[in-house]
């Protein structure tokens, strides 16, 4: 299936004395139309970095190193912001942040809130048109099964709950016909219960209308229940990417590794992983993950990106999988 948004060799970096440190190096990723992919890994990563990237919303010092980004093959790193904040982002892009109960202004209604998304990104004929505006929030509101979506376009956000706060989001970031949609840890305010009920929204939704999701979560049990395929992140590189059940049926990297095994639901008592994420302007040489893993060798500090493929649609960038097949196995179970 052709690719909806695909990134190649993307590299960000910041100057820090003089020196160009790469925050995001070398990432490369595709996500197709209908398909949710899960882009995972410990708080500073790197995942926020690279949406920023994709929106072109990156702070001030960062700039892009090398690399592109393209929805439906244009260059989104190469657009003036003109066209980025007319047609991309809120148009070609929807997103949906990370906690409900902040992200709606308290003094307006969500109905007009939604409706100034509407005017400003909605078909270009039709941005005028509030009354069409309206029946499509409310049509968006009933989709995402909002109840009683004629009375909750007149309602404040003090009147919802965080999930339904987080439906009226969703329903916002659907509003204008995107073709991508980033979903930022869009369930971690949520209860238990209500992260199912979103998940089973965002399933739905990318499979009836052919909408390609970029999930961006630290829960690898989030990514199993939602996503086709994953992208595992550690100190602004991949280090492992595939269809979902091949990269957690058999996680490769020691990262994911990690990951997996101290998920709360297969660890009673609830650990991190040992040491801290490594930060920029202290990256070890070579592989990244090295200080805090179980299973470096001294190869380990002078290894260069390199990824191997262990399976269908499943490669992974350690020095592990550098040997032959046989060995490979042996050092990584």
């Amino acid at each position: 299936m052709a690719s909806l948004l695909q990134l190649d060799d993307l590299s960000v970096g910041v100057q820090v004395n003089g020196q160009s440190i790469k925050l995001i190096d070398h990432v490369c990723f595709s996500v197709a139309p209908g398909q949710i992919l899960g882009l995972v890994g410990e708080s500073g990563c790197g995942k926020s970095t690279v949406v920023k990237s994709i929106l072109n919303i990156l702070g001030r010092g960062l700039r892009f190193e090398g690399g592109a980004i393209q929805l439906e093959g244009k260059d989104l790193t190469t657009m003036s912001e003109a066209e980025l904040s007319r047609d991309v982002r809120g148009g070609r892009i929807g997103f949906v942040p990370q906690d409900p109960m902040l992200a709606l202004n308290p003094t307006f209604r969500v109905g007009t809130q939604l409706l100034e998304i509407w005017k400003r990104h909605g078909p270009a004929h039709l941005r005028r048109d509030t009354k069409t505006g309206r029946q499509s929030i409310i049509d968006l509101f009933r989709d995402v099964q909002l109840p009683e979506p004629e009375e909750a376009y007149r309602k404040y956000p003090h009147e919802f709950s965080g999930g339904q706060r987080q439906r009226i989001l969703i329903a916002a970031a659907l509003l204008c016909g995107p073709k991508l949609i980033i979903a930022d840890e869009a369930t971690t305010a949520l209860d238990v219960t209500i992260q199912h009920q979103i998940l089973g929204l965002l399933k739905k939704l990318a499979k009836e209308r052919k909408v390609g999701i970029l999930l961006v979560t630290h829960d690898l049990g989030v990514v199993n229940a939602i996503c086709d395929s994953a992208v595992v992140m550690y100190a602004g590189q991949v280090v492992e990417s595939g269809n979902v059940d091949s990269l957690l049926g058999s996680p490769a990297h020691p990262y994911t590794q990690a990951l997996f095994e101290r998920h709360p639901d297969r660890e009673a008592q609830l650990s991190g992983i040992p040491g801290l994420v490594a930060q920029p302007g202290s990256f070890p040489t070579g592989c990244r993950f090295r200080p805090r893993c179980s299973k470096a060798q001294d190869g380990c500090a002078t290894r260069s990106q390199h990824f191997q493929p262990i399976a269908a649609d499943h490669s992974v960038n350690c020095i592990l999988y550098d040997v032959d097949e046989e060995h490979s196995h042996a050092f990584a179970g």
